[in-house]
């Protein structure tokens, strides 16, 4: 689950570059 202020699902490029940052934070939790 990604953050949706994070990432907003009206920019799909932006998902991508967060794709690695849902990783992280996944690592953190």
């Amino acid at each position: 689950m990604y953050t949706p202020r994070e990432v907003p699902r009206e920019s799909p490029t932006k998902s991508t570059m967060c794709q690695p940052s849902m990783a992280d934070m996944r690592a953190l939790h």
